[in-house]
C-alpha cells in the first residue's frame, strides 16, 4: 500500500526521524503522528484510526508492552511492531505472547528490515481481517477457492469442505464426518496415518503459541477411488474454528521428480552436454563432457567455449552462436575439436537455442557425440572398397594381358625350338622371351595385389620360411643397415604358400632397405596371439580367432598420413623414375589377404615404419615336400577338345598339341564347345576348357557336358584365375594358369590323362 497512517511511539526525535526516513521509502504516501509523552498516546488513541503503531520499548514515562497493552485495548485490529535497542529474548516473548506482531531490533544494519516488518504485519492485519470479518463470507471465499480447503471446529468435527476438497479427493460430507474419518481414508496405512496426525497436532500446538499459521507439510494422500495425490498441507487457527489447507502439488511433484530424472539421464550420459550463454561462455558442464574433452566441470563452468576448438576455427563457434541467436537449430555438424591432453577427436554436434519464458534465446544447449572410432572405422572401409576396387581392376587387365602373352611366350617358344643353336635370329627370340616373361611376372604381380593369383597352399611353419629367406634377405640389404630377428618358441604354424609367404618378406625387406638412406636396422619379430571381438571392433577388420603374428619394422624415414593411406594402391610409389614399380607393397598386400590374413602400417617420419602381419594359425602339422627331376614334355594320340574364345591362344594350344601328336577340335565359345563334344562325344578323351567365354564359362560347359558322359577328365586354363571353378564342389580340378609355356602345357596335359 502507497498510504499508511503510523503512530511512532518514541521519546528519541533521532531515532524517529530514522524511523520515518525508512518508511518513506516504501510508503509514498506516509502519515506520521509522534507520541513521546504519556497523556499524547491516549489522545491519539482515542481521537483516529491508526494502520500501525511502531514503540520502542523503554520510554521515559513507561515502556513498550504497556503501549500494546494500550493500543490492544483500545485498537485490537491495530498491528503493533516493537522496535527497540533495549530489550532482551524475554520481553520480545512476552510481547509476542501478548499479540505483539513483529519484534526488531534496533540497530543500523536493521533499519533497512524495518519497511518490510512494517509490510509483513499489514498483510497479516489484512489477511486476519479478511478471515475474521464474517463466517458466512469467509465460506464464501473459500467456497469458491481453487485450492481444498476444510473447516473443523474444537472438537475435530467438519464444518465445511468446499467444494474442491471434494472433487479432488472424491469424497462427500457423508463419508467425512470429522478428522478421524480423513485420517483414516487419506493415510490407508497406519503408521503412516499415526505419523501425520502427530505431525499435524504439534504445528497446530506451535501455531496456537506462536499465533502463527500452521507449518505446510507434504504428505501423500489416497483418493475415495484408490488413487494417489501429493498435497502440501497448511492451514490457520481463527478463533475457535481450524483451517486446513490441501494445496495439490501432484503434478509440480512429478514435474520436479522428471527434472531430477531428466537431470540424472544428463549427467550419465556418455554424450558431452553442454549449456552456454550467447557469448560462448559454458554455464553447464556434464560427466559425458568430462569424458570426452578430458575438462572437469570447475575447469569448463564460466570459461569460454572456445577453447576446445583446434586453432584457426573460433570462426566455427561464432557462427553457430549467430545461428543460435537467431534461434535455428544445427543438427549432426562433424567437426575437430581439442581435448585437454591436445589430441584431436572427430564430434557430431546438436546445437539448440535455449528459449526463455519470453521466448527470447538466452543461451545455446550443444550435445556432442564422439565418433572419432566411427570416423576412423568409415576410412579403413573406404580404404578396403578402393583396394578392391583396384584389385577388380587389376585382374581383368591381368586376364586379357595373360591371353596376349600366352601367344607370344608360346610362339617364340616353337620358334626356339626349331632354330639351330649358331643362328643369328636366336638372340632375337631369346629376347623376346625374356621380354614376355617379365610382362608375365609384372601380370602375376597385378593378380596377386588382386588376390587372384592361384596358390597352392598347405601347413608350413611361419619361422621356417623366415630362417630360409634369411640369407637372401640379407643379401637385399646395404652393408650399412642390420638385419634383427627374433622369432616366437612357439613357432606357430599357417596355411599359406611359403613361396608367397617368402615374397611378402622379400618385398617388405627391399622397401625397408630403400627407406633407410644412411644406416639403420629392419627387425622381424614373430609371435601368437589371440585376437577377441574387442580387438575385431576396435580396428574394424578380421575375425576373432589365434592368429601367428609377423611384424616387420625398420627405424628409416617413415611416412607422412597422406602417403601411408595409399602405399598399397598399385603402382604408387615416392621413388624417382626407373627405381621400382610401384607393384612392391600392392603385392603384399594381395598376398595377405589371400591367405586370410589382414595387414596394417604404422608410420610417422622420421620415426620409421612399422608393418603388422596377422595369419590365422592352423592346427595341422607342417609339411615339407621334395621336387623330384622334371621330365621332359611327353606326347601322345588322344583327342583333345580345346575351348578357347581368344583366336590367338586357341591356335597356339592346337599348334602345339598337334607337334607332339594329338588330335584337336577347337570352339571358340562354350556354346560351340558343347555343340562339337555332341558330334564327337564318344572320341574326345579331354576338355581343355577356358574358364572365362562368351556364351557359357568352363565350369558351366563342363556340368553340361559331364551328365553326357559322367567322369570326363577335364583341364581348366585361365589369365584371371579368380573363382574359376567357383560351383564345382566335391573333387579336385586341374588350373593351369595363363601365360602357358608350351612344356607346361604338355606335361598338365599328359598327367591329366595318365590320371596324375
Amino acid at each position: 500500500m502507497d498510504r499508511l497512517n503510523l503512530l511512532l511511539v518514541d521519546d528519541n526525535p533521532d531515532d524517529r526521524t530514522l524511523v520515518i526516513h525508512e518508511l518513506q521509502k516504501e510508503f509514498a504516501g506516509l502519515a506520521v503522528e509522534q507520541i513521546y509523552q504519556a497523556d499524547a498516546l491516549e489522545r491519539a488513541l482515542l481521537a483516529r484510526r491508526f494502520d500501525l503503531v511502531i514503540t520502542d520499548y523503554r520510554l521515559n514515562w513507561s515502556d513498550g508492552l504497556e503501549v500494546l497493552r494500550r493500543v490492544r485495548a483500545i485498537l485490537p485490529d491495530c498491528p503493533v511492531i516493537m522496535f527497540t535497542g533495549t530489550g532482551n529474548e524475554e520481553i520480545a516473548v512476552e510481547a509476542m505472547k501478548c499479540g505483539l506482531d513483529d519484534y526488531v531490533v534496533k540497530h543500523p544494519k536493521h533499519f533497512k528490515r524495518l519497511p518490510a516488518a512494517v509490510s509483513a504485519a499489514l498483510e497479516k492485519k489484512r489477511q486476519r481481517l479478511a478471515l475474521v470479518s464474517s463466517e458466512e463470507e469467509f465460506r464464501r471465499v473459500i467456497r469458491c477457492s481453487p485450492v481444498p480447503m476444510a473447516i473443523y471446529d474444537d472438537e475435530e468435527r467438519f464444518t465445511f469442505l468446499n467444494e474442491k476438497f471434494l472433487r479432488v479427493f472424491g469424497y462427500t460430507h457423508d463419508d467425512l464426518r470429522d478428522l478421524d474419518d480423513w485420517w483414516e481414508r487419506a493415510f490407508t496405512d497406519p503408521a503412516y496415518w499415526q505419523q501425520v496426525r502427530l505431525t499435524w497436532q504439534h504445528a497446530q500446538e506451535k501455531a496456537q503459541r506462536t499465533g502463527n499459521d500452521i507449518e505446510p507439510h507434504r504428505y501423500r494422500v489416497t483418493c475415495k477411488d484408490g488413487t494417489q495425490r501429493v498435497v502440501e498441507m497448511l492451514g490457520s487457527i481463527i478463533g475457535n474454528k481450524h483451517l486446513i489447507i490441501l494445496n495439490d502439488i501432484t503434478q509440480q511433484r512429478y514435474a520436479d521428480e522428471q527434472l531430477l530424472q531428466l537431470g540424472a539421464i544428463v549427467e550419465s550420459s556418455d554424450d558431452a552436454i553442454i549449456g552456454m550463454d550467447l557469448e560462448g561462455v559454458v554455464l553447464n558442464w556434464n560427466r559425458g563432457a568430462e569424458r570426452i574433452y578430458g575438462y572437469s566441470r570447475d575447469e569448463m563452468k564460466g570459461h569460454w567455449y572456445g577453447q576446445v576448438l583446434p586453432e584457426g576455427a573460433d570462426n566455427e563457434l561464432q557462427q553457430i552462436l549467430e545461428s543460435t541467436r537467431q534461434g535455428e537449430h544445427v543438427e549432426h555438424f562433424e567437426t575437430l575439436h581439442r581435448r585437454k591432453d591436445g589430441k584431436i577427436i572427430n564430434l557430431s554436434l546438436t546445437i539448440s537455442p535455449i528459449v526463455d519464458a519470453d521466448g527470447n534465446v538466452a543461451g545455446a544447449s550443444t550435445i556432442g557425440s564422439d565418433i572419432t572410432h566411427r570416423v576412423s572405422l568409415e576410412q579403413q572401409l573406404r580404404q578396403a572398397q578402393k583396394m578392391e576396387a583396384l584389385g577388380t581392376l587389376a585382374g581383368a587387365i591381368a586376364h586379357d594381358f595373360n591371353n596376349i602373352l600366352t601367344a607370344i611366350i608360346g610362339h617364340a617358344s616353337l620358334l626356339d625350338l626349331k632354330l639351330e643353336k649358331h643362328d643369328p635370329l636366336a638372340e632375337n627370340v631369346h629376347q623376346i622371351l625374356e621380354a614376355a616373361s617379365r610382362a608375365a611376372n609384372l601380370t602375376q604381380a597385378l593378380l596377386g595385389f588382386s588376390r587372384k593369383a592361384p596358390i597352392e597352399t598347405k601347413p608350413v611353419s611361419l619361422n621356417g620360411i623366415i630362417k630360409k629367406v634369411e640369407r637372401l634377405i640379407v643379401m637385399l640389404l646395404k652393408e650399412n643397415v642390420a638385419y634383427q630377428v627374433n622369432l616366437t618358441p612357439e613357432d606357430p604354424t599357417i596355411l599359406a604358400d611359403s613361396g608367397q609367404i617368402e615374397q611378402v618378406l622379400i618385398n617388405l625387406a627391399t622397401n625397408a632397405r630403400d627407406a633407410i638412406p644412411s644406416g639403420g636396422a629392419i627387425r622381424i619379430s614373430t609371435a601368437v596371439v589371440d585376437l577377441d571381438e574387442q580387438f575385431v571392433k576396435l580396428h574394424g577388420y578380421g575375425l576373432p580367432g589365434r592368429y601367428a603374428s609377423l611384424r616387420f619394422s625398420d627405424n628409416g624415414v617413415g611416412m607422412d598420413e597422406r602417403i601411408r593411406t595409399r602405399i598399397f594402391e598399385p603402382f604408387f610409389t615416392t621413388k624417382e623414375s626407373g627405381r621400382g614399380t610401384g607393384l612392391g607393397l600392392s603385392i603384399v598386400y594381395g598376398i595377405v589377404k589371400q591367405h586370410n590374413g589382414f595387414i596394417t602400417c604404422y608410420s610417422e617420419p622420421g620415426l620409421g615404419t612399422t608393418f603388422q602381419i596377422y595369419l590365422p594359425v592352423t592346427t595341422r602339422e607342417s609339411v615339407q615336400r621334395v621336387k623330384g627331376p622334371e621330365a621332359p614334355p611327353k606326347g601322345g594320340h588322344e583327342t583333345i577338345l580345346v575351348a578357347e574364345d581368344d583366336v590367338a591362344t586357341r591356335n597356339l594350344d592346337r599348334k602345339i598339341l598337334e607337334a607332339y601328336g594329338y588330335r584337336v577340335l577347337e570352339a571358340a565359345d562354350g556354346e560351340e564347345a558343347i555343340a562339337r563334344f555332341r558330334e564327337h562325344q564318344d572320341e574326345i578323351d579331354l576338355l581343355f576348357l577356358d574358364s572365362i567365354m562368351p556364351r557359357r564359362n568352363g565350369r558351366e560347359v563342363y556340368e553340361e557336358l559331364n551328365r553326357l558322359k559322367p567322369g570326363l577328365k577335364v583341364l581348366f586354363t585361365s589369365g584371371y584365375p579368380a573363382d574359376a571353378l567357383g560351383g564345382l564342389q566335391g573333387r579336385e580340378f586341374r588350373l593351369i594358369a595363363k601365360p602357358i609355356l608350351p612344356t607346361h602345357l604338355l606335361k598338365t596335359i599328359r598327367e591329366v590323362l595318365d590320371g596324375h
